[in-house]
């Protein structure tokens, strides 16, 4: 998969594409289902364009749009869907000020585009005007194939970012992969955090958590972490560390049973299982050692020696 950030850089002039345009938050089954409908014909290289930062954010400077997941796991989801090129578009004035008549001739003007496929609720373009009605009959007066895919339902309920994020937000994490398609779940590099952990006893992996990710409510959590081609159970806890503040930063520390390596700068992604409880500040050291203890019985486990 090629990634780029302007559609100047697709090389490609001739070979005929398929184009499909969306935030992909999650890269949910819904998503797949329009992504894998961009495969069928083998002959048509397959171009998805999304934008940053989100829209939302563009239009409200107050408002940051929460994302399920990081760029970098969008990436790996499309790559692993077997997309061509993705296009990250950075979303300013100039692509704002934009109809999607406009829009879209970028497109068919410098690349052999032969169809467009939309999810039912894109809207695109200077006053949202490029909808599935008008985007349809752009096609056809540029006599270029058009497909709508509607929504996906599991259980009677389309499947979206926003309810994943309603599941996450009500602790609900067993019933993730069935929109997901994968459990909910936190990727990076394991950093050097301040060792408080170790020297209560309880060594954690610590991952830094970007302003712009959608995060579970803080508190300590059951987790699963993989790492290389390893899996562990785990504890996590996901907050602030308000005994120890010293900072704003959300920080995740995970706990991993069984386990004695050392990971610094290595990838790490810890799956959410179970809500245990709410963070709160403690009133030292002694005490926050009892409640971990505490949380890892709950579990039926024990620390690492």
């Amino acid at each position: 998969m090629i990634i780029l950030d302007s559609l100047d850089k697709i090389s490609d002039r001739k070979t005929p594409m398929v184009l499909t345009i969306g935030n992909f938050d999650g890269v949910h089954l819904g998503h797949q289902k329009l992504l894998k409908s961009l495969k069928t014909n083998p002959e048509q290289k397959t171009l998805v364009t999304t934008f940053d930062p989100h829209p939302v954010e563009y239009f409200d400077v107050n408002k940051t749009f929460r994302k399920l997941f990081s760029t970098a796991d969008q990436n790996k989801q499309m790559q692993r869907l077997g997309i061509d090129y993705l296009v990250r578009l950075k979303f300013d004035q100039s692509i704002a000020a934009m109809s999607y008549e406009q829009f879209l001739v970028q497109y068919t003007r410098n690349l052999n585009i032969q169809r467009i496929v939309i999810g039912h609720d894109l809207k695109i373009g200077k006053d949202r005007g490029g909808d599935r009605f008008s985007i349809k009959t752009w096609c056809q007066n540029a006599g270029i194939n058009f497909e709508v895919i509607e929504p996906l339902s599991v259980d009677s309920q389309i499947v979206s970012s926003t309810y994943i994020k309603q599941l996450v937000e009500e602790n609900r994490f067993d019933m993730v992969p069935k929109f997901l398609g994968r459990p909910y779940s936190v990727n990076g590099l394991v950093i050097h955090g301040d060792k408080r952990g170790r020297l209560i006893g309880f060594p954690t992996a610590n991952l830094t958590c970007h302003r712009s990710l959608y995060v579970p409510h803080f508190g300590v959590y059951q987790t699963r972490t993989r790492w290389k081609n390893s899996t562990f159970d785990s504890i996590t806890n996901v907050g602030k560390t308000p005994t120890f503040k010293t900072d704003d930063l959300v920080k995740i520390e995970t706990h991993i049973f069984d386990f004695n390596q050392e990971i610094y700068d290595e990838e790490i992604t810890v799956e959410f299982i179970k809500f245990i409880r709410s963070e709160r500040k403690f009133s030292g050291i002694d005490e926050i050692k009892s409640q971990i203890a505490q949380d890892i019985a709950s579990l039926g486990r024990r620390p690492n020696p």
